[in-house]
């Protein structure tokens, strides 16, 4: 049969306006499907929620069910629990819950938003849990827990990419893709490095110095200390030049097996 879950929902003139029920429906059952993600065997969310009941006296009540496929576990008990659970936590502190992402928290901060916008108040409860009604308090603190998920940190590092943008506005700053993630990162120079900068525009580069870079290790921006132009990928030595008359050599003549058990020797 599976864990139900109950919602209570009124709006701002007692009654609640199609639109503003569907929405909390929508974001209500994305935190669900977040925690069943987590909780799933194979990280893939498997409960439907139907609807099974519903009270159309003020405050209106809806009851959901899980309906369980075949061959899959039913974790509505566990998904139901963290979610009740989740939200008490959120409405006490600025804690991250057991078992929610970024995304449930995401989902969950847009559902609270939903008080300012045509609902008065919503609460969620499940037999044998108490009803638990999120507010502002939640919001607030969500927005605290973003915020420090979002901070970052300096190191000293080398970033390697094309360098692809130059400007002088707003201070001197230019700009390279980093190839590690894709991304572009802002550099900080002086005068001297951006003379230096428009010999390398468009070649690849790698840009040490101090880095902004997130708690998820991306960064953000470097207070360059040097840049050095790198070799194109076609310059690189390439698989063939090792092979046939005119290879690279670097062994010195020495056999290779030789070579590589004198390397050996040598550590």
């Amino acid at each position: 049969m599976g864990k139900e879950l109950v919602i209570t929902v009124q709006g701002k003139d007692t009654r609640v306006t199609v639109r503003s029920l569907i929405e909390m429906l929508e974001k209500a059952l994305g935190v669900l499907r977040e925690l069943d993600i987590e909780m799933s065997d194979n990280q893939r969310a498997s409960l439907q929620w139907e609807v099974v009941k519903v009270s159309m006296n003020s405050p209106l009540t809806m009851t959901l069910g899980p309906r369980i496929p075949q061959n899959r576990r039913d974790t509505s008990a566990e998904v139901v629990k963290s979610f009740l659970g989740g939200m008490r936590t959120l409405e006490k502190g600025a804690t991250v819950p057991a078992h929610w992402s970024e995304e449930a928290l995401e989902k969950m901060r847009s559902l609270v938003d939903l008080r300012n916008n045509g609902v008065a108040s919503m609460a969620f409860s499940s037999q044998g849990e108490a009803a638990i009604e999120p507010t502002l308090h939640t919001a607030a603190n969500i927005d605290e827990i973003r915020k420090k998920q979002h901070a970052h940190y300096w190191e000293e590092t080398t970033i390697e990419g094309r360098l692809e943008v130059i400007s002088a506005h707003n201070g001197t700053k230019l700009s390279i893709w980093d190839v590690l993630t894709n991304t572009k990162v802002e550099c900080l120079v002086n005068d001297s490095q951006l003379e230096e900068a428009k010999d390398a525009f468009r070649k690849r580069v790698a840009v040490t110095g101090r880095a902004k870079v997130t708690r998820k290790g991306k960064p953000l921006a470097i207070e360059v200390a040097s840049i050095r132009v790198l070799k194109e990928k076609n310059e690189l030595p390439q698989a063939q030049d090792f092979e046939g008359a005119g290879r690279v050599d670097i062994s010195g003549g020495v056999d290779s097996a030789e070579y590589i058990r004198s390397l050996r020797d040598a550590q």
